[in-house]
């Protein structure tokens, strides 16, 4: 048997994966000091199971996981893993090739696996006995061992001798023998104080036990009638159910045709009712319209009458004119006759004058006589040419007035004859709005009819309606029961609504942490921040386990205030699940379907889920499962759909 391999990740100052071949022959590592040389030695010693942090040269035991650096984060875990050749089967198992790893977290949590498989470290300790092989064995001499060899006591170095001679797995298996037989003993003597104390109560207990046993028989039919009681309620309440709702909805269709039907019912009467309402404001227009053109007409008339009047008067004030003007043109004869007299008496005269400016010289008293007179006499023609102009102008003032009248006279003679013609056409629309109104009223009688007839189907309709209201009010009852029972079983699953909201069922030291909130930085528990279909519900409890009730803080600095809140009420324990050191964890195996796989949860939780179900795969059935376990050399965890 040889040591073939060590493969290390996340252990002191190896971040990356490092693996290391051991070949036949002697094998040396070499280096600066700080390299990482004693820290090979160490894994050997920790991945055995050395759970002495100083033994491993640190305080505390999560010093031996990579604390980080300027380049890389710290990590979460760590991971050692070694390889042994045992073709001659040194080692009690059958295969040819061992895996010894060793896997902890910052949590504390630490496991074993063999082979692949998770184990205890017991068992490891049990193969490796009689190998010389071990975390005190003489296989592993670090610094300073050979002094404390020498050094050593007899005891001691008996131990030695006994592990190198290969007897001290049989010293091992000694004491562990005299350890089961001094609890054997024990448990003899309390077997014996037990069966005593168990005679004394046998007789009352049987009593006891035949009172529960009817109490159990009567409880179990009792609870069968009940079930059976409960059920045949339910088939009644359902057959009613079924049958009023059958009834219900049948009622309602006709109740939907019927209130269509009065829809368009009242659609009709409304519409007759606006006909009916039109043809009243065209009855009230028509008579508008009939009074407005009879007073019209009345208007026409007397404004014929007033022309007539106006007519009568003009030629009256004509014939007064012509009679004026025939007086006028007396005056102008008259006139004329004397002006016709003047001159002839002017010619007189200037014969008279010049007869008398022959007689100048003799009749110069005379001449200014007749000087005066002739002077008379041109004024008074000035005078009667004057009045000519006047009579003139009169008369040519006449003239107009005559053609203004006579335009009058036409324009009124033409005016009446169109009134003549719109009186004749306003006969004609009265009649027309007569004979419409005539036949207005006969529809309105019509309608009004119809109208009767339905309001007389809506009497029925409103009568047939109280029926189904009837009906309805009796339907809604028989639903208000059923509301009333549905109500019942909300008030049931309200309970149980109240009871996940007092966290039933939860660690009172976890139900402490959350109820605290004066600890900043809590989220809540691993079962309320994931979600999943029905169908993973058993696989995904089985997968977590006691992991549902881990607490998800924010940091680190949350979960360590938390914990020292534990300590000082001391209600439990509680395990932490910081939020900025939890890293996810998945598995490198193609075509299967992990745990964290069918998981929803919000984004910033998907580390925690990783890290808790990552590495967990799910199957259908066990078969499944135990042939997919061989298939990867029992790595994995696999649960199945029913929990197993």
């Amino acid at each position: 048997m040889r040591l073939k391999s060590i493969e290390l990740k996340g252990f002191k100052s190896f971040y990356h994966k490092t693996r290391i071949e051991f070949p036949d022959g002697i094998i040396s590592i070499v280096g600066p000091n700080g390299s990482g040389k004693s820290n090979i030695l160490d894994a050997f010693r920790w991945v055995l199971g050395e759970q002495s942090a100083k033994n491993l040269r640190g305080d505390k035991m999560e010093d031996v996981i990579f604390s980080g650096t300027k380049l890389h984060n710290q990590t979460n875990y760590c991971e050692i893993e070694i390889l042994f050749d045992n073709e001659d089967q040194i080692l009690d198992i059958d295969f040819s090739e061992v895996s010894i790893k060793r896997k902890a977290y910052r949590t504390g949590e630490s496991s074993y696996y063999l082979n692949g498989k998770q184990c205890r470290l017991r068992e490891i300790k049990e193969l490796l006995l009689d190998s010389g092989i071990g975390k005190e064995g003489y296989s592993i001499i670090s610094q300073g061992k050979i002094d404390e060899i020498v050094n050593a006591t007899s005891g001691q170095r008996r131990k030695i001798l006994e592990e190198a001679s290969g007897i001290a797995k049989f010293r091992f298996k000694k004491e562990e023998s005299e350890k089961k037989l001094d609890n054997t003993k024990n448990n003899m003597e309390r077997l014996n104080d037990i069966f005593a104390e168990i005679e004394r109560q046998v007789e009352p207990l049987q009593k006891q036990s035949e009172k529960a046993m009817k109490y159990l028989n009567l409880k179990e039919n009792l609870k069968i009638s009940e079930i059976n009681n409960l059920l045949k309620e339910y088939d009644e309440v359902y057959k009613n159910y079924s049958g009023d709702k059958d009834r219900y909805n049948k009622i309602a269709d006709e109740l939907d045709l019927i209130e269509k039907e009065l829809s368009s019912k009242k659609a009709h009467i409304e519409k007759y009712e606006e006909i009916k309402r039109r043809n009243l404001v065209l009855t009230s227009e028509l008579e508008i319209n009939k009074n407005r053109l009879n007073l019209e007409k009345n208007n026409i008339e007397n404004e014929i009458t007033r022309n007539n009047e106006k007519i009568l008067s003009s030629k009256k004030q004509i014939e007064k004119i012509k009679s004026i003007v025939g007086s006028i043109d007396e005056n102008m004869n008259q006139i004329e006759i004397e002006l016709m007299d003047t001159e002839n008496e002017n010619l007189g005269l200037v014969k008279k004058i010049e007869k008398i400016k022959n007689e100048i010289s003799e009749k110069e008293q005379k001449k200014n006589d007749v000087s005066l007179e002739f002077e008379s006499k041109d004024d008074q023609l000035e005078s009667l040419i004057e009045n000519k102009r006047k009579l003139m102008d009169d008369k040519n003032r006449k003239e107009l007035r005559i053609q203004f009248i006579t335009e009058n006279l036409e324009f009124e003679n033409k005016r009446k004859q169109e009134n003549k013609i719109a009186i004749h056409q306003l006969e004609k629309n009265i009649e027309e709005i007569e004979f419409n109104t005539a036949s207005i009223v006969d529809k309105l009688s019509s309608c009004q009819r119809e109208l009767e007839m339905q309001r007389q189907s809506e009497q029925k309709i409103n009568s047939k309606i109280l029926e189904f209201k009837d009906l309805k009010e009796n339907l809604e009852k028989e639903i208000e029961n059923i509301l009333l029972q549905k109500r019942d079983i909300q008030l049931k699953q309200n309970l149980y609504i109240s009871m996940e909201k007092d966290m039933e069922g939860i660690n009172k030291s976890v139900k402490t942490v959350l109820e605290n909130k004066h600890i900043s930085g809590i989220i809540d528990i691993v079962a309320n921040i994931i979600k999943t279909d029905k169908k993973y519900e058993k696989a995904i409890e089985t997968a977590l386990g006691g992991a549902l009730q881990h607490i998800v803080t924010k940091d680190s600095q949350a979960a360590k205030s938390a914990v020292e809140f534990l300590k000082r009420t001391k209600p439990g324990r509680a395990t932490f699940l910081p939020m900025d050191t939890i890293k996810a964890t998945k598995i490198d195996v193609s075509g299967v379907k992990t745990a964290s796989s069918v998981v929803d949860s919000k984004t910033e939780y998907r580390n925690i889920v990783e890290s808790l179900l990552g590495r967990t795969i799910i199957v259908e059935n066990i078969e499944e499962a135990i042939s997919m376990s061989k298939k990867l050399n029992y790595r994995y965890r696999i649960v199945t759909l029913e929990g197993e």
